[in-house]
């Protein structure tokens, strides 16, 4: 995902460093991984396996920037972005795979694609009662039926996926592992 331009105009660089802002930024936007992230998570996904201390410091200059959040615990210290990555950057579906969508790999777009159809359902239900509602002269008649119908079919996808999606995290433990080949 491209990070949207008013946080990557905040975003310092300097050839010397050995980790840049962007590095930082694009593996907590990029990685499937369930928010807020630790320095030590972020490290391992960075190349070159980069020194605690340089982490550190570019994780505390984001902050600065307002970049990051950060959540302090004790001694432990968390990370999260300061923006949404759906809202700012038009949705992970945009970039998706179908072969993973239909396959139940990519489970973030799945979720994704469940929550718009339901979204998108609701949107279809109001018009249609608002087509209803008023009497509105137009070439194509289309009748509020068209929309609750069309808002009943969406609804129904959107939670046949989180149900499908359900069992197979639920099935999975006893599902057989396959190697994948890199």
């Amino acid at each position: 995902m491209a990070i949207p331009e008013e946080i990557e105009d905040k975003l310092d660089a300097d050839q010397a460093w050995a980790v840049q802002h962007a590095d930082i930024v694009q593996v907590m936007d990029e990685t499937p991984k369930s928010k807020p992230w630790s320095r030590y998570m972020i490290q391992q996904h960075l190349a070159d396996d980069p020194a605690k201390k340089t982490v550190q410091d570019r994780l505390d200059e984001l902050v600065e920037l307002d970049v990051l959040k950060r959540y302090d615990y004790g001694n432990f210290a968390l990370y999260d972005l300061t923006y949404d990555p759906i809202v700012t950057d038009g949705g992970r579906l945009k970039d998706a795979s179908p072969v993973e969508l239909a396959t139940l790999r990519d489970r973030t777009g799945v979720r994704d694609l469940a929550s718009g159809a339901i979204f998108t359902s609701v949107v279809f239900l109001m018009i249609g009662l608002v087509t209803e509602a008023t009497t509105l002269i137009s070439e194509f008649d289309l009748t509020g039926n068209f929309y609750a119908d069309t808002a009943i079919v969406l609804y129904v996808f959107g939670f046949g996926l989180i149900f499908v999606l359900g069992l197979v995290q639920r099935m999975e433990p006893w599902l057989p592992k396959t190697e994948s080949s890199s």
